[in-house]
């Protein structure tokens, strides 16, 4: 267990200074340290300053922030999730525990196991990217949704006329129809035209475009529905972002999280190339004009070009079952 964050990490020692990072620094540091913001300011009660298991924790390794964490298995794990190299010119290695300097090949969002960095891959997805909020249209996609409720948040400063609202971190526009039932908790933004029907519920970071619709009983977490897409009918959007005029069947799930699976870390497939996105929970990048059928499934980590076509009761898993590991 975690001790609260008002506590000192030892007898004697300074307290956390999670309160002096900006959120520029949280937000940058989001896709390569998932987990970093939900660990500030709190330590595993005994364990002392045990660097390697907060590391591995931030990195999102289940369990590792609440373990005495040894080298050997911390330079295990760095092995696998790394490659060698720097940015000093100099030789890798900390001074105090041995660590070798790496570039985390296995963990910087958009980076492939060669090196190479997916550059403006939203453009290929939709047909006009400039319709995402924000100036998001250069920005990998999985780097958009592993600060996506920072991202909302700053988008909810500087909303058009038209908005309302509703609570600190939750705005609707006065055209949007937002059934009594439904649950919208911040950050949120729910644009002109919207519907939301009984029972919905909207969480963790959701921004959705003109017109879309969010059906009774559907759940969108951590999410970017644009213009006039529709998750209409007992659906499932997990950390995904979803382009204009796609239909999701009843039923469809766009799953954010392998449950199945001891390593959590999630990669996608680019022009043949594994790209881990440094997220433990990410769903899809669905293309404009695609539909997926009723009770389809996409594994995390699905890209689909626009005017794809998923089969009802189909499952998409481009990695294949071990996540391409």
């Amino acid at each position: 267990m975690i001790s609260p964050a008002s506590c000192a990490f030892e007898e004697g020692r300074r307290r956390s200074r999670h309160t002096e990072v900006d959120v520029a620094t949280w937000r940058d540091a989001a896709g390569v340290l998932p987990a970093a913001r939900d660990l500030m300011g709190t330590f595993p009660p005994g364990s002392g300053p045990n660097c390697f298991g907060t590391v591995m924790g931030a990195a999102g390794v289940d369990g590792a922030a609440g373990t005495w964490m040894q080298r050997e298995p911390f330079q295990e794990w760095l092995a696998a999730a790394s490659r060698p190299g720097g940015h000093d010119g100099q030789p890798g290695g900390c001074a105090r525990c041995g660590a070798r300097s790496s570039v985390w090949a296995g963990l910087v969002p958009g980076l492939s196991e060669d090196g190479d960095v997916a550059i403006d891959v939203l453009s290929r997805f939709f047909r006009d990217a400039s319709q995402l909020p924000g100036e998001l249209s250069q920005d990998a996609p999985w780097r958009i949704i592993g600060r996506i409720g920072d991202l909302v948040l700053e988008l909810l400063g500087s909303l058009p006329p038209g908005f309302e609202r509703i609570s600190a971190e939750v705005a609707v526009h006065r055209s949007a129809v937002v059934a009594s039932s439904a649950v919208v908790t911040g950050p949120a933004i729910v644009s002109a035209g919207c519907r939301v029907g009984h029972g919905a519920l909207l969480r963790d970071g959701v921004w959705a475009g003109e017109e879309a619709v969010i059906g009774p009983h559907s759940e969108i977490k951590g999410s970017l529905l644009l213009a006039g897409s529709a998750a209409a009918h007992r659906n499932y959007v997990g950390n995904s972002i979803v382009g204009a005029q796609v239909n999701l069947e009843a039923g469809a799930v766009l799953a954010n999280h392998f449950n199945e699976r001891a390593d959590k870390q999630i990669s996608v497939m680019l022009d043949g190339q594994v790209i881990a996105t440094g997220l433990t929970k990410f769903g899809a990048l669905v293309g404009d004009g695609s539909r997926v059928g009723a009770n389809a499934v996409t594994s995390p980590g699905t890209l689909l070009p626009a005017g794809s076509v998923v089969p009802r009761l189909g499952l998409v898993d481009q990695l294949g079952g071990d996540g391409g590991r």
